[in-house]
């Protein structure tokens, strides 16, 4: 940490017992009392920012948990997906990794079958 400071200085009033955690953490660190002061409001910054996290993701949870029971309700109804037909007039027109592929026909069923929640 940086020990020198920069700018002005004045006192600021404070009970003994807070100077002396203050110089103590300072020691600690090994930096003076004002850049603990400054780490502390820096701290103070970001724990609003973090307090702002937090409510940002209880929103998302519940949000989550709304769509858990929307979809444990079957209020949500699965649309098919979107399927385009091609009409096709013999299997020359099919390129070759379609001719005689086996799991054209798997997934042709695919979207058949129901899924349970």
């Amino acid at each position: 940490m940086n020990s020198g400071s920069t700018g002005s200085t004045t006192t600021i009033r404070v009970r003994r017992e807070t100077r002396d955690r203050l110089k103590e953490l300072a020691k600690r660190n090994k930096t003076t009392i004002s850049n603990i002061v400054m780490l502390l409001l820096e701290r103070e910054v970001l724990s609003e920012k973090l307090d702002t996290i937090i409510s940002l993701l209880r929103e998302r949870n519940e949000l989550l948990r709304e769509l858990i029971r929307a979809l444990r309700s079957r209020e949500y109804r699965e649309e098919a997906p979107y399927v385009r037909t091609i009409e096709v007039r013999g299997e020359e027109d099919l390129p070759s990794f379609v001719r005689d592929n086996p799991w054209i026909e798997i997934l042709k069923r695919v979207g058949e079958r129901k899924e349970v929640y």
